[in-house]
């Protein structure tokens, strides 16, 4: 049997390397009958069991407001860019996060960029976030990105993807490109 190439990219994204998470996606995604043989190849058909779910949810733990808020600006945005971060929240409140492991800071191409410390945190994260507030958060994201002194590689890209999901279709020049 082979397993479908989005599966297994899926699969090695949101365990992010480990074994113990990987075992966990395809178990439960096995019980909840997600998980089928189509036509010789392995296919998963949703996200997260409700297992899983739960212990990553309890990782996370308790979070103030303003702790919850730019965990979620990570969530949907990831990587952002620690300046871009800092325009719309408290630098202490990235720092507390950092120190709980559930946001890691790294400099990959010369600028420090804000990410979560694993991708199932932010599978738990966007799952749990209410339709309205995502909107306002994309919303403070574009604005952010958009008024960048400079993009990265790759911001143009999330900047075109996250005005589609807002429904905003205004700027076709960068749509096209």
């Amino acid at each position: 049997r082979e397993l479908d190439a989005g599966l297994v990219g899926r699969l090695r994204r949101l365990s992010g390397g480990n074994p113990l998470a990987l075992r966990e996606l395809v178990l439960g995604a096995i019980e909840q009958g997600q998980m089928a043989d189509e036509d010789a190849t392995w296919r998963v058909t949703a996200t997260l069991s409700p297992r899983l779910h739960d212990l990553i949810a309890s990782r996370i733990g308790h979070l103030e407001p303003d702790e919850l808020e730019v965990l979620e600006l990570v969530a949907l945005g990831e990587p952002v860019a620690l300046d871009q971060l800092a325009a719309v929240a408290s630098p202490t409140i990235v720092e507390r996060l950092e120190e709980r492991g559930l946001v890691a800071a790294r400099d990959d191409d010369g600028s420090p960029q804000a990410w979560l410390s694993h991708p199932l945190h932010g599978e738990v994260v966007r799952e749990r976030m209410p339709a309205t507030r995502r909107r306002r958060l994309l919303r403070r994201l574009v604005e952010s990105q958009s008024s960048a002194p400079t993009l990265r590689p790759g911001d143009e890209l999330r900047l075109a993807v996250w005005r589609l999901e807002l429904g905003d279709t205004s700027d076709q020049p960068l749509l096209l490109r």
